[in-house]
Parts: C-alpha cells; structure tokens; sequence
C-alpha cells in the first residue's frame, strides 16, 4: 500500500541532490511557460517540488518572485547556499500538499514531475490547495509521466498506477482522470497534450502529460 506521508523518498532523493546528477539548466516546460504565458506580465509563481531548483532559478532570473519547496532537505539547503542574499526567492523544506502558505497568492504554480511523486489521495488534496494559492486569472502548469511511459509497470506495485521501482516511488497519471479532476476544482483546461519529446534527458524519452489550467472565476 502507499504511504501517505510525504517524506516517503527522501533518503533517495537527499543521495540524488548530493552527488549534483541533476541538470542545472533549466527544463523545456520552464522555458515553455515563460515564453507563452509568462513574459509579458511576471508575478509571482511557486514551485511545487522544486527539487534541484534549476526552473525556479529560471523563473527568479527572468524576474519573478519564487517560491520554491521541497522535501529534500539537501536540496533546499544548497539553495539556501545560492541565494541566501536574494530577497525574491523564499525557500522552504517540507510538504507541499500540506504547507501551511500563510494565506499568500500566487500568479503561477508550476509543477513539473511532482504529482507522480505523491499517491491519488494526495493530489486531490492538492488540487483544491492550488486553486485556492491562485490568484484570479492565475494558470497551474503541470508536467507528469502518463500511464503509457515505458517505465508503468515495472516495480512493485503500490497502487493503482503506482509503482516503487529503483529506490522510489511513481505513480503515472491518466491524462481524462486528471483533466476531470482539476475541471471539478474550478479550473479551465487551456491546453493539453499526451506525447514523448516533452522531457527528453540524456537517452530517456519519457512518455509525458502537459496541461495548462486557468483560474478564472
């Protein structure tokens, strides 16, 4: 069974941060969303498991007020590091579904490769938690690995869609369940796409779902 608790990977992830195998530039979906739906009217955006933290520099670089949180407590602490004299970026360790966000609003939430990381439970939480975060006119932005990637299915199995393989956890979304679920939440879906050539790294093509929803109400 999954466990709901949100530190469920950190050991592997605290590994992962300390020997640098992430990227340090910045992802296609960062740029994406800039570019298209960013640029012309900055704000505010919070990164939901900003790992590394090579987007939300990304974002801070291109003007815009960050927060970025995550649960590796190495990652955070060599952002911390970076940018302890940056008063734009607010920093934080911990879990991002259940972050008490002191009633602050945002323009933007980004998510990219985080909803995976937390069970079915969890991101309905989320969900609602984002709408609320989202200032009138603010868009979610969200990247996560589809039911149809070449790594569904392999692991143990955990859930429904949801698998523990290599070290940790991953659950795969389906692009008509999430749609649904975040139309249910008061979103309107802008875009949204089911395809490879998303998120390609090194000799890995994943199998990625991108959607852009709109609070507009």
């Amino acid at each position: 069974m999954i466990n709901e608790v949100f530190d469920r990977d950190t050991v592997y992830w605290n590994a992962f941060y300390r020997k640098g195998l992430a990227s340090n530039e910045p992802s296609l979906f960062a740029k994406y969303v800039y570019e298209k739906f960013i640029i012309e009217n900055g704000g505010s955006l919070i990164e939901l498991g900003c790992g590394n933290g090579r987007d939300s520099a990304y974002f801070l670089g291109k003007g815009l007020c960050v927060t970025a949180i995550d649960a590796s407590i190495d990652a955070i602490e060599h952002l911390q590091d970076c940018y302890s004299e940056n008063k734009k970026i607010e920093l934080v360790c911990g879990d991002f579904v259940n972050y008490n966000y002191d009633e602050k609003l945002y323009n933007y939430c980004y998510s990219r490769f985080s909803l995976h990381a937390i069970s079915e439970k969890q991101e309905e939480v989320l969900i609602r938690r984002v709408y609320d975060l989202l200032k009138v006119n603010g868009y979610f932005f969200i990247e996560v690995r589809s039911v149809h990637d070449e790594l569904y299915g392999k692991g143990e199995k955990v859930g429904d869609d949801a698998y523990v393989w290599e070290g940790h956890f991953r659950r795969f979304a389906r692009m008509g369940k999430l749609i649904e679920r975040i139309e249910e939440d008061g979103f309107v879906v802008h875009e949204a796409a089911e395809q490879r050539n998303f998120a390609p790294y090194k000799n890995e093509n994943p199998y990625i779902i991108r959607l852009i929803a709109k609070k507009e109400l």
